[in-house]
């Protein structure tokens, strides 16, 4: 039995690089919440709009930060405005007396 050289093609071998994928955004919880909060606590549309408007930059920078491609970042921020309206509508719902359940 001959002995294996194992190092021999170890220079020329390519490994293939690992994607790394960060958590999905519209399963963020606790952004989901703290966003649709402060959302509602606004009280103009002007201050809502620049809040939301700071988030979604926010969110796309740390995307991109990741090596997340365009057309992902933009499914992955409209999934979490999706996410953040279905909070507001469901908290809408429990403040409301009679509203639903």
């Amino acid at each position: 039995m001959s002995q294996l050289d194992l190092f021999s093609e170890a220079q020329s071998v390519v490994l293939p690089s690992a994607l790394i994928v960060p958590f999905p955004l519209a399963k963020r919880c606790r952004t989901i919440r703290k966003t649709a909060a402060t959302l509602i606590a606004r009280k103009t549309i002007q201050g809502q709009e620049g809040y939301w408007r700071r988030t979604i930059e926010d969110l796309k920078k740390e995307l991109r930060r990741h090596g997340v491609s365009p057309s992902e970042i933009d499914r992955q921020l409209s999934d979490f405005h999706l996410a953040v309206g279905q909070h507001i509508a469901a908290d809408d719902g429990r403040q409301r007396p009679g509203g639903a359940a």
